[in-house]
């Protein structure tokens, strides 16, 4: 195992003067374009800036407590760079000519003392990960997040390594938090890639493997058995022939119903047939499906994030239903696909590919990674 200190950064910025700044910590209720307005920033360049934050970390990056700094550069001030310090989430920054054009953005510069680690896959995986000498709570993170997503199942090992990159607390006594920044698996020819999301509606993580990403969905209901499966079959109630476009887990009134995967809350309510339903958004068109609930969680929400074993509500028979039991989906793109099939969403994912900003995280961590190892 080799471990050494690092230091990850953004692009550099221009070299230029600073004609003017503005700096202000949001507070509750502040108003991004309202804050960029007040710092001298005309229409088109507000516009931009909000296109650049929002278009690539998500509408609920500015949060209360992050630091907004404002500053005109050039020898003609003939640009701006806006940099939302995120605290713990790093500080990414924007900049746009003074016409609006948008010239570029840089990602988290995740100052502080990161370690890169470098482990071997010897003998099994949680041997390989407990015997590396990491932090107890880094080895911990790493090993849930290989199991959650069989990123080493059916590989045979011993064979492959992972490039790790974790932050140690600053502080002398401090908490042993040491979060994973990102890791990088490479076995028998595949590249998983792991890293932190600045978008918290999608999870901790988000996974790539040879940059397609991956979406881990388990069962709503553990060990309940499954009565009724995807596909044709004669209804219940009505008696015709039907295409049933979920599964129904067979359970008692009140047993929880977890979320399959991390997401956003997109709908909770009746909705007809289905009755009190919740639908959650993982990303790339991918949703499931809860329905028939007997109740909702205390308050859930649309708009909520929502983590993988979250309860969304409890087993009923709401709506048109013989008795109490889970009626399960996921579609994709509102197509509905076999829910016990993970062919039917990973189809949907493989043309996809790491959003801008994502893309930028990783190639810092790449570049950093290729510069110690």
């Amino acid at each position: 195992m080799l471990v050494m200190g690092l230091a990850l950064a953004g692009c550099a910025a221009h070299n230029a003067a600073t004609h003017s700044a503005y700096e202000n910590v949001l507070r509750p209720g502040d108003d991004l374009n309202s804050l960029l307005a007040r710092a001298g920033l005309n229409e088109t360049e507000r516009r931009e800036v909000v296109l650049g934050l929002h278009g690539n970390l998500g509408p609920d990056i500015v949060q209360p407590g992050h630091v907004l700094t404002v500053r005109r550069l050039g020898t003609t001030q003939e640009w701006v760079e806006v940099a939302l310090d995120m605290g713990v989430g790093g500080i990414v920054t924007v900049e746009v000519r003074d016409d609006g054009s948008f010239i570029g953005m840089a990602p988290p510069d995740m100052d502080g003392n990161e370690v890169a680690v470098r482990l071997d896959l010897t003998g099994d995986v949680s041997s390989s990960v407990a015997n590396a000498g990491l932090p107890r709570t880094v080895a911990a993170e790493l090993q849930e997040v290989l199991d959650r997503y069989a990123i080493l199942d059916g590989y045979r090992l011993p064979g492959g390594s992972i490039d790790l990159v974790y932050r140690e607390p600053q502080a002398v006594g401090a908490i042993d938090t040491s979060p994973i920044q990102f890791a990088s698996v490479d076995v028998a020819g595949d590249r998983y890639e792991i890293i932190r999301t600045d978008a918290p509606e999608r999870g901790e993580f988000a996974v790539y493997r040879n940059e397609q990403p991956i979406i881990a969905l388990g069962l709503p209901i553990e060990d309940a058995p499954i009565t009724s499966t995807f596909g044709g079959r004669r209804h219940p109630i009505y008696g015709s022939a039907r295409m049933h476009s979920g599964v129904d887990f067979d359970a008692d009134y009140g047993d929880p119903v977890s979320a399959a995967g991390d997401g956003e809350v997109s709908f909770v309510g009746w909705s007809g047939g289905l009755g009190n339903t919740v639908r959650v958004d993982h990303g790339y068109g991918i949703t499931t499906v809860y329905a028939h609930l007997q109740s909702f969680e205390s308050g859930l929400a649309e708009g909520d994030s929502i983590l993988q074993g979250e309860t969304v509500g409890t087993v009923g028979s709401t709506g048109v239903a013989t008795g109490s039991h889970l009626h399960y989906e996921v579609r994709v793109d509102g197509r509905a696909t076999d829910p016990l099939d993970e062919s039917s969403w990973n189809a949907a994912l493989a043309s996809e590919s790491p959003p801008s900003h994502t893309r930028m995280l990783l190639d810092a961590f790449r570049g950093m990674l290729e510069d110690v190892f």
